[in-house]
């Protein structure tokens, strides 16, 4: 299997190293350009309760307090109808500043930018567990 061009290698790397390099640690260390990450049309469902568009989003991540997250496992797989479409599902644990550390599960739906070659969020899954 030749993994320089196998669209599923290149997606989990793809999928692994924004998750880890990119989301969590902008996530934790400067919250307020978090909307950088999403399409202004994205849908996160935190919790529950639905945030539509970029704007909504970045508005919760603001409510929130300080965070660290630790992240257990990553899988990324690409979207069989577009593979330029990356899935990806992280599971960790987040400490929020004055709380205990919880259990989390969270999936994204990527998009890349045909322009830029940058991926973004289209849609977003989190719930604690």
């Amino acid at each position: 299997m030749e993994t320089q061009t196998n669209p599923n290698i290149l997606s989990a790397r793809g999928g692994e190293t924004f998750a880890k390099d990119y989301y969590y640690r902008i996530f934790d260390q400067s919250r307020q350009e978090m909307y950088r990450f999403y399409r202004d049309d994205a849908i996160l469902i935190w919790n529950g309760n639905q945030y539509p568009g970029s704007k909504n989003i970045q508005q919760l991540f603001n409510l929130l307090p300080q965070s660290l997250h630790s992240i257990e496992t990553i899988d990324c797989q690409s979207v069989t109808v577009s593979p330029q479409n990356i899935i990806v599902l992280v599971t960790g644990t987040v400490l929020y500043k004055e709380a205990a550390s919880r259990k989390f599960s969270q999936n994204f739906v990527l998009m890349r930018d045909e322009t830029s070659g940058s991926f973004f969020i289209v849609n977003d899954f989190f719930r604690f567990r």
